[in-house]
């Protein structure tokens, strides 16, 4: 119905418009939603993590960015490729891994792009070091979320029930 709609033809371009206009309606109705029931909070779309080339879609990031949505969140998790690899990984190095997701627009780099910065508020949903367990990354990490224009960053952890960590807990 959408490609006889819009006059398209069934491809890779239509796929592509079909995603951003689905995506970007989407956004802005549930905007839209909260703010007619009057929630009292700040909507948020969630561009997830830097882990590579975007996994969403360009489509996904020019929605967010033309949406009416105020605040757009991300997350990062430098060494979590490594993370099952070794229980301790102290001795790698992950600042290579913050400085691609600052500049290169594949990875974070898109936070840096004028639609998002100034016009959207960037919030870190969550981010982690995994087993990283020297200090290094916190203030880089710190650096890095500044440098995003991160107005709040909060931090979860998912190893904290693994043996050694806290021998016998389960939960």
């Amino acid at each position: 119905k959408w490609l006889a709609a819009s006059g398209k033809q069934d491809g890779p371009d239509a796929w592509s418009a079909f995603k951003y206009e689905s995506i970007k309606a989407y956004i802005n109705r549930i905007d839209r939603l909260l703010y007619d029931e009057r929630v009292p909070a700040v909507p948020c779309w969630n561009l997830l993590w830097s882990k590579g080339p975007i996994h969403q879609g360009r489509e996904t990031y020019d929605a967010a960015a033309d949406s009416s949505i105020p605040a757009i969140s991300f997350s990062t998790y430098p060494g979590q490729s490594d993370s099952f690899k070794s229980a301790d990984l102290s001795d790698r190095n992950y600042l290579p891994y913050l400085a691609k997701s600052y500049g290169d627009p594949q990875w974070q780099g898109w936070l840096q792009e004028e639609r998002f910065k100034g016009r959207k508020a960037p919030i870190v949903y969550e981010y982690e070091t995994w087993h990283n367990q020297s200090t290094y990354m916190y203030p880089a990490m710190a650096k890095y979320f500044r440098a995003q224009g991160a107005q709040i960053a909060t931090m979860w952890t998912y190893y904290l029930h693994e043996e050694g960590i806290y021998p016998g807990r389960t939960h």
